[in-house]
């Protein structure tokens, strides 16, 4: 009980969280304290919209969208690179992401 208690406690701080960031030419994003974490470059990015996701957080990869990074609720961004991979960022602010994804592409 006690073992199980804590890997759930650790895996709330680890996810408790996502914080994006778009800064120096890149689009990064972090879990919590920051310890999972990724990045692309804003150059690399092709497309950015804002989408809707079903009942599913943490991370995980669809066959539809590529990768998910989400916390909670079901609004997201949907992101198209130059080597045609796609991958989703939730928010609660989908259009105002992907309206700052979009000004720094064109």
């Amino acid at each position: 009980m006690l073992v199980s208690g804590t890997l759930l406690l650790v895996i709330a701080w680890l996810f408790h969280s996502l914080t994006i960031e778009i800064a120096g030419g890149e689009l990064t994003w972090a879990f919590g304290p920051g310890l999972i974490h990724k990045r692309v470059l804003l150059a690399d990015i092709v497309f950015a919209t804002p989408a809707k996701i079903g009942p599913s957080w943490g991370i995980h990869w669809s066959p539809r969208s590529g990768w998910l990074y989400n916390v909670s609720g079901y609004d997201a961004i949907l992101v198209t690179l130059r080597s045609g991979k796609k991958f989703m960022l939730g928010t609660d602010e989908p259009s105002a992401l992907a309206e700052a994804i979009r000004s720094q592409i064109k």
